[in-house]
């Protein structure tokens, strides 16, 4: 049986901004203490994987951090283990090559197909997708003023996906997805996408959001509701 895909649109540990949907993880694991490993390639912030650390592990979880210059064989070991692959935010590119570097495509692919959850914030969710929006400048300074262009993801999903849509200066995501024949997902902040083959239901903490832009409807924006089931596949 096959397990989730989560698509984060951002999340800030120290104030639990993502409770909702990291306890939802929680719950889909099955086990009370489920091991969790964390992929930061796309930061390399040792700081900030300790503070994740020790914010999963207030919910029960047993965090393993992989290490910054792995092996394919640790990876490959480190994956069977893990209950839950969470990918870190960070810059996407980053996070492009160490999975292009590993050939991680199938590995992820197949621990889903095993029942395990991968779990994509920011950058990771970015990942996921064809495209996304955001570039190395924005993330390393302000979102708010940086100009953003779209990211190549590895693909798992069709589409482009836009996170931390609650910031003023992503507003320009509109403009963007209509020169694109894709369908484009934008979450806010403690916003996420719960993936599986069926489609995808939408989990955020109190006053997030998520939106859709339909290209067969002139790219309209739709605002997505929780806990509905929306049947689009996203599968590539």
């Amino acid at each position: 049986m096959s397990g989730f895909f989560y698509a984060i649109g951002g999340a800030n540990y120290e104030k639990r901004e993502s409770i909702i949907i990291d306890l939802d993880i929680i719950k889909e694991t099955k086990k009370k203490n489920p091991i969790v490993l964390l992929i930061n390639a796309a930061n390399y912030d040792l700081d900030k994987a300790y503070k994740f650390k020790q914010y999963y592990e207030s919910l029960g979880a047993n965090v393993h951090i992989l290490p910054l210059n792995p092996n394919k064989e640790i990876i490959e070991e480190e994956f069977m283990e893990a209950d839950v692959i969470y990918l870190s935010g960070g810059i996407t590119c980053n996070l492009r090559d160490f999975y292009l570097k590993y050939d991680l495509y199938n590995t992820t692919i197949n621990a889903y197909k095993n029942g395990k959850i991968i779990v994509g914030v920011s950058a990771g969710a970015i990942l996921f997708f064809e495209y996304g929006f955001g570039d190395k400048e924005a993330y390393l300074f302000n979102l708010e003023t940086v100009n953003h262009k779209l990211t190549q993801g590895i693909g798992f999903f069709k589409g482009i996906f836009c996170p931390h849509y609650q910031n003023n200066g992503l507003l320009s995501f509109h403009d963007e997805v209509k020169n694109h024949n894709f369908d484009a997902y934008a979450l806010e902040n403690g916003a996420g996408l719960k993936i599986n083959d069926d489609g995808f239901r939408v989990i955020k903490n109190k006053g997030c959001n998520a939106f859709k832009f339909d290209y067969r409807d002139n790219h309209k924006l739709i605002y997505l509701k929780k806990d509905i089931l929306y049947s689009d596949k996203l599968f590539k």
